[in-house]
């Protein structure tokens, strides 16, 4: 039986309950925290924020020791922050180096100078390429250095031998200083400044939630000295550009739709008539997303204006026949009170039920098993669907109730001239010619 990526992670037990661990827990090392994700969204998140996990923090400073001062007590900081899995700061300080400092008054005795001293030690340490090995069409680089056990420490080093121009030899320890020192493991750099990174993991989903509570945490517990700042990176910017983005996208896409339906109806009026349809959509979408526990994101977003679109059409279709059976009914002589107002647009919000049934059915139908899916692009596709379904499902019912309503208001504003005439008082209670009741 398949085991699914949870199980893996946290564990699972068979069915004759034996228990088998997860990774998490084979893994558990104090210290060392374990982030799993999927190996080619890990060196994209990598190579656009620098950072190893799906959310991180960048801090900006100067020295070295004071960045990681600031780095490790933000991650203390973030550790006691409800949703936070792991927060650990990549150190500054704490890798050492060997330097190798050429004595120019002491190699120039010997007749030797700086680049001739260190030729020998890139050879001697490095390597040096002295041929080429060929095999077919293949060509392999023959190196030559010093054994391992001859390079690997200070005192052996010390003694490497180098000829002089006249013959004789001397040692390395003769010429250069040779010893370890402290320095940083890794330096990295942002927009020309020395930044440290923070690997950040967490159990929750709401990331804008986390993020909020964690920027007070850091305000609380740390302060930071001048000039030093962070930023956050990863997941959490990528919401910040997608919202940017959508705060244009959206009021442009109602804006077209502004105006398409402004050249189809002529009418202002018309126009935000048909704009009520949206509210309706998205009273059922926000409920769908309530239910599901979904966050809003941008696949939401995009659900979101994929259901006003349905939801514009299927208003604008509901008014045409209106719009006809109004027409129609003014045709015949039908519009001399409001009880034969009421009956024209009863019609033709009776003669819209069948085909916008049919229109919502289609369209559910078809995106319902989206709330299934799985695999690649799963995640994706449910949150995309999920508010188009429940949206489709409360604008078929309320555009079928209100948007009549609205019209015959509107209507009888518009011929409220007609009604008070007498013709028009005497027959308010007159029988309705054939087609007024249904």
């Amino acid at each position: 039986e398949p085991i699914s990526l949870q199980q893996v992670m946290h564990g699972w037990s068979d069915a004759s309950g034996k228990i088998h661990e997860g990774l998490n827990r084979a893994l558990k090392i104090p210290g060392f925290a374990a982030y799993w994700t999927m190996p080619i969204a890990n060196r994209v998140n990598m190579a656009n924020t620098g950072s190893k996990t799906l959310l991180g923090i960048r801090v900006f400073g100067e020295n070295l020791k004071v960045l990681g001062k600031v780095s490790n007590q933000i991650a203390r900081a973030l550790q006691a922050v409800r949703g936070t899995g792991s927060a650990i700061a990549n150190q500054t300080l704490g890798g050492y180096y060997l330097d190798i400092h050429v004595n120019r008054l002491n190699a120039a005795r010997y007749g030797l100078t700086q680049a001739a001293v260190q030729r020998i030690i890139t050879m001697a340490i490095g390597g040096d390429p002295v041929s080429t090995m060929v095999l077919g069409l293949q060509r392999f680089p023959i190196n030559v250095r010093y054994f391992r056990n001859l390079r690997g420490s200070v005192t052996e080093l010390k003694q490497l031998p180098i000829a002089t121009p006249n013959g004789t030899f001397i040692t390395l320890g003769m010429v250069a200083n040779i010893h370890y020192s402290a320095g940083p493991p890794e330096i990295d750099s942002q927009d020309a400044m020395t930044v440290n990174y923070i690997n950040i993991t967490t159990t929750t989903g709401n990331t804008v939630g986390y993020v909020r509570r964690a920027n007070a945490a850091v305000r609380g517990h740390v302060n930071l000295p001048a000039g030093y700042t962070y930023e956050w990176i990863g997941l959490y910017k990528q919401i910040q550009q997608a919202n940017a983005r959508l705060k244009l996208a959206v009021p442009l896409v109602l804006l077209l739709i502004f105006i398409l339906l402004f050249v189809s109806t002529g009418s202002v009026g018309r126009v935000l008539g048909v704009l009520l349809s949206v509210p309706f959509g998205l009273v059922g979408a926000i409920w769908t997303l309530y239910f599901l526990h979904y966050h809003l994101s941008v696949a939401v977003w995009v659900g979101i204006i994929a259901l006003s679109g349905l939801s514009v059409e299927m208003g604008l279709v509901l008014l045409l026949y209106l719009d006809v059976s109004f027409q129609q009914a003014r045709k015949d002589g039908r519009l001399r009170n409001k009880r034969e107002l009421f009956d024209a647009v009863y019609i033709g919000a009776v003669r819209r039920i069948r085909p916008q049934t049919m229109t919502v059915c289609a369209a559910l139908i078809g995106l319902t098993p989206l709330l299934w899916a799985k695999g690649a692009g799963g995640s994706v596709m449910r949150r995309l669907a999920a508010p188009m379904i429940g949206g489709l499902a409360t604008a078929f019912v309320l555009e079928l109730l209100v948007l009549p309503a609205l019209y015959f208001i509107a209507m009888q504003w518009t011929l409220r001239k007609e009604f008070n005439t007498p013709a028009a008082t005497n027959d308010t209670d007159s029988p309705t010619k054939e087609g007024g009741t249904v």
